[in-house]
């Protein structure tokens, strides 16, 4: 079995620089994740994002989770489907694109495997990992910064 390990968050926080996020959060999450992969020896990291998405939010160079995976010599992947791919497929709903996620994931090699994701997709993701061929491990439903730091 591939283990994936979901941390679910908010999305402005995988965006380097949005929404007035403070650079400490940012700061907080990159050693979370930094922490959470050493722990549970991941070796890649794929996220419900896309080149598209970030450039939407005028957020240019990548994800938080992009800069980490370079930083540590993992693989990443983006997973969310750009516009295209959503109009070719007919991919309109959550499961939709749920669906697609599994089928990136499984072009993946390296495992275990990080997927950080909306927290409104951990369960409903979870159960579709733990109902296909790989074992999903929740690490956070909806990670937040401390209390001591604002978002």
């Amino acid at each position: 079995m591939r283990v994936v390990y979901l941390v679910g968050t908010d999305h402005r926080f995988q965006r380097v620089g949005s929404f007035g996020v403070p650079e400490e959060v940012s700061a907080e999450f990159s050693a979370q994740l930094t922490q959470l992969i050493t722990e549970h020896a991941v070796r890649s990291i794929a996220e419900e994002m896309s080149t598209e998405g970030l450039g939407l939010h005028r957020i240019h160079g990548g994800s938080l989770a992009f800069h980490l995976a370079r930083e540590l010599g993992l693989p990443h992947a983006y997973c969310d489907p750009p516009k295209n791919i959503r109009e070719q497929q007919h991919i309109v709903s959550h499961a939709d694109r749920e669906r697609y996620w599994l089928d990136q994931l499984r072009a993946f090699a390296a495992f275990p495997c990080m997927f950080i994701l909306g927290a409104d997709h951990v369960v409903t993701f979870s159960r579709l990992l733990n109902e296909s061929d790989f074992t999903a491990t929740v690490l956070f439903d909806d990670w937040s910064p401390s209390s001591h730091v604002e978002a």
